[in-house]
């Protein structure tokens, strides 16, 4: 029983160290400039939606991308009019967990598809060159005025696509490129719009999908092209889909969100912060400012009080920290 207690509290303990470290951390290399709230504007929205998938190493949002395919939808003819579709160089071992449903494997620095049982080697690019040809295709800028806001929708990627995109463009990308896609990039996940169960096969199979188009889902290019027959079906009106996208700079905000990220306040409230605060400086307020601050950005008061209590916590164990 004692053994079972120090463990316990070894593991507070280095939860506690860990929490403090990512404070100190965000600090150092979040963007601190106030943003501004983009809306979408529906007199400049491409009339062609962008329908795209990943293929990744692994099941974290840090893990390698392997393949970016997308096509470009005409909402109102319910068309496809073209397709972008590249695979890039791994940089460490594919998991086999990922292998299992992707069918790609890393030998030796070089991307492999499993063909009937044999490996073949498929035509990759740097990670660098590939982030940036996606990015520049789904940017459709007119001769005369400002790039169009672009709708980027997929199946459930709002659990994992969009994070693990953002997360490479952010490392990745020039950052003015960078900047531009924040501003002009919205996101709909059809999965939760439409309220659809089961898995992308079970849905497609639903709208008519034959065996053989079955057995090529897996492969991105396909994947975004099942989509694509399930919104020929469907038939979503326009409005929908535009209530229900969010943009990407939001999304980068609450990504980036210090206060988030080192557990000081929950997803709800970083969705409603209009722009960044260092840790340091959200600790130092006090209570009557941080209520006053998120009541003016209509936080409930039941999420303030889960604040306020996240805060008291956290200097609890700073304090204790710092005596030992």
């Amino acid at each position: 029983m004692q053994m079972y207690v120090r463990k316990e509290r070894g593991k507070k303990k280095s939860a506690i160290r860990g929490a403090l470290h990512k404070m100190a951390e965000y600090d150092r290399y979040v963007d601190l400039t106030p943003a501004k709230q983009v809306i979408l504007n529906r007199q400049n929205v491409s009339p062609d939606v962008v329908i795209y998938d990943l293929e990744t190493a692994g099941f974290r949002r840090d893990n390698d991308i392997l393949q970016i395919a997308a096509v470009r939808y005409n909402w109102k003819e319910g068309k496809i009019l073209e397709q972008f579709s590249e695979y890039i160089l791994p940089t460490a071992p594919v998991s086999l967990d990922a292998s299992k449903v992707n069918g790609l494997y890393e030998v030796k620095g070089r991307l492999c598809r499993n063909a009937g049982g044999i490996l073949a080697e498929v035509p990759a690019l740097p990670s660098e060159v590939v982030l940036e040809d996606f990015a520049r295709w789904i940017l459709h800028t007119p001769e005369n005025g400002d790039p169009e806001q672009v709708i980027c929708i997929g199946f459930n990627n709002a659990v994992f696509d969009d994070h693990c995109l953002l997360h490479h463009w952010r490392k990745k990308l020039d950052p003015a490129l960078f900047s531009l896609l924040r501003h002009s990039l919205f996101t709909v996940d059809i999965r939760k719009l439409l309220q659809l169960k089961g898995k992308l096969s079970d849905n497609f199979t639903a709208c008519g999908g034959t065996k053989k188009e079955l057995l090529r889902l897996h492969d991105a290019l396909e994947d975004c092209k099942a989509v694509a027959s399930i919104l020929q079906v469907k038939r979503v009106h326009l409005d929908v889909l535009h209530n229900g996208c969010r943009s990407f700079e939001k999304l980068q905000r609450k990504y980036c969100n210090p206060l988030l990220k080192a557990g000081l306040i929950t997803s709800t409230v970083a969705d409603k912060m209009a722009q960044q605060m260092t840790c340091k400086d959200y600790l130092k307020m006090e209570d009557s400012e941080v209520i006053k601050m998120l009541t003016s950005r209509c936080v409930t008061k039941a999420s303030i009080n889960v604040c306020l209590a996240k805060r008291a916590a956290y200097k609890g164990h700073s304090v204790n920290h710092s005596n030992r």
